[in-house]
Order: C-alpha cells, then sequence, then structure tokens
C-alpha cells in the first residue's frame, strides 16, 4: 500500500478486460498514417497496440471505445489533457513494467498514467487479431512515474525509460475516485 491506496497484485486483483473487435482493429489501421510518430514507423503493432489501447480505455471508463482523443492528441496527453494511456504488447505477468520514455516525460507531466496490456499468448507472437484482450491493468500518478531512474529497455539499444513495475501501479478498481478527486481540488 503506497499513500493509503492499494498497489496491483496481478493473482489477486480483478484486472479489467476488454475485448478487441474487428471494427477497433479497423479503426486502428484507418489511424495508423495519422498517428504514427518517428520511433513507431517500422512497427505498425506499436501504432496499432498504442491506438487499441486508448480504445480499451475509454470502453472501460466510458463504457464507448469510440469516446477517445485518438488522432487529436499528437504531442499532447492523451485523455482530458489528464490521462496518459501507455500499452505494452507481451504475456501479462507480474514481472512487466509500465514504460515511459525519457523524452516524452521531459515534455509532459500527466496527472495520471493508465498502462494496458495487449495480453498476447507469447513474447514472440504480437499479431493483433479480433477476440484479443487489452488488460486495463493500473494506474500511477504522472509525478510518481517520472521518479524512477530511466534506463534503456529492452534487448537492443532502445529509448531509455523511466520503468514502474506493474506492484507499483494502483489497481483500476482505484481509479475513479482518485480522477474525480483531484479533479475537485
Amino acid at each position: 500500500m503506497i499513500g493509503g491506496i492499494a498497489m496491483v497484485d496481478l493473482r489477486r486483483d480483478e484486472i479489467p478486460r476488454v475485448t478487441i473487435t474487428q471494427e477497433m482493429i479497423d479503426a486502428a489501421a484507418e489511424l495508423r498514417k495519422q498517428v504514427t510518430v518517428h520511433r513507431t514507423k517500422t512497427s505498425p503493432v506499436d501504432t496499432d497496440s498504442g491506438v487499441l489501447g486508448e480504445f480499451a480505455f475509454a470502453q472501460w471508463f466510458y463504457g464507448d471505445w469510440r469516446h477517445n482523443e485518438v488522432g487529436s492528441t499528437k504531442g499532447k496527453v492523451d485523455f482530458d489533457g489528464r490521462i496518459e494511456v501507455k500499452t505494452s504488447v507481451f504475456p501479462l505477468n507480474p514481472k512487466l513494467n509500465l514504460p515511459v520514455r525519457e523524452d516524452y516525460a521531459r515534455k509532459r507531466t500527466p496527472e495520471f498514467y493508465v498502462w494496458c496490456c495487449l495480453d498476447v499468448p507469447s513474447a514472440s507472437d504480437k499479431r493483433i487479431i479480433a477476440g484479443q484482450e487489452i488488460a486495463v491493468v493500473g494506474w500511477i500518478g504522472g509525478e510518481h512515474a517520472h521518479r524512477n531512474p530511466a534506463t534503456t529497455m529492452g534487448r537492443m539499444s532502445s529509448y531509455r525509460c523511466h520503468l514502474t513495475p506493474v506492484w507499483m501501479m494502483h489497481p483500476m478498481d482505484s481509479f475513479r475516485d482518485a480522477y474525480e478527486s483531484a479533479e475537485s481540488s
């Protein structure tokens, strides 16, 4: 428990999941050109999974995946200028981290990060197909996420990222209250 708020425990917590539909995949593909940035040009999966993560969060938070700002927030925070959604494509497990690129963190600090994981059966098979699930795993305050030291992530050279272990994140069942209480203060 940190600051009176429970932390994510993948063995115990009910992790919200959103099933990916073909309509969502098609909408992500249509947005690909509009939202691709330099670091994802060689990886359409990174672009598509990022969009699908935002769709999944919108489905969970608003009850409609179409209630999103994808395409209009390039260079800005994803939702309401307050919530940044980060998505990984990996088998969901307790050793994973919310990665926040160091260069991103220097430019902006969202009030909240929400981490989603497109829960694939194998790390080597990152195909996105209808029927797969995106886990809306947890959240953490932006300033807290940026406090973790930046390190190079992955096997090959990549961007330096602030990594927040999944167990340091708050479960999503506490997000709405935190979001609304921060809004009213």
